[in-house]
């Protein structure tokens, strides 16, 4: 999820929190990225929001199997001119009239920043496969950052987080079972109960 172009940028962050919707409001959490003054963008804060489903639908109550990410919407990264790290702008060579003729073309990349810009998910039709695959790794890191950073923020100041990962535990539908790594990151399915420790 990290890669290289992303770790200048990071350097400036300075916090990261976790803040729920209101009583009464529909079911959301949403994380804060706080980032000091840089050289790449002008946010003060980068914010992204996950919907909950919190309530069975009306015409098929019996499928409902608790809370569980429903959407997810991102924020705008203002950035600073030629600092846009999630693409990169190529030359491409098209003939016209006999002419060669060079344009820009943007390129993505597949960097942490890129976690602000979800996907939108249609409210008619289905998505692509590959679209649902990427709202897949998308609500799984959502939940990861959850259930591994955020809740277990104390052990990661105290040094003792690699302590207190949950292995091979049963989550919803499926089975993950995490290999030991620094950050305690562990696969999650879109599918699976949401449930706040």
């Amino acid at each position: 999820m990290i890669q290289k172009y992303d770790e200048p940028i990071l350097k400036f962050l300075s916090d990261v929190s976790l803040k729920f919707s209101k009583p009464g409001q529909p079911v959301s959490y949403t994380f804060e990225f706080y980032f000091l003054p840089n050289p790449y963008f002008r946010n003060e804060v980068l914010t992204k929001t996950y919907i909950i489903k919190s309530k069975p639908d009306h015409d098929d109550p019996s499928s409902f199997g608790g809370w569980e990410i429903q959407n997810c919407k991102g924020c705008k990264i203002d950035w600073r001119r030629g600092k846009d790290v999630t693409v990169t702008t190529t030359q491409s060579h098209t003939a016209a009239a006999g002419e060669i003729e060079i344009q820009p073309r943007v390129v993505p990349n597949m960097l942490f920043f890129n976690f602000f810009s979800p996907l939108e998910i249609p409210k008619i039709g289905k998505l692509e496969p590959r679209e649902d695959a990427i709202l897949d790794e998308d609500f799984e890191i959502g939940q990861t950052l959850h259930d591994n950073v955020i809740l277990k923020s104390v052990y990661y100041y105290t040094g003792e987080v690699n302590g207190v990962c949950d292995v091979g535990k049963d989550y919803g539908k499926r089975k993950y079972r995490k290999k030991k790594k620094k950050g305690c990151l562990k696969k999650f399915s879109r599918s699976q109960n949401f449930k706040q420790k």
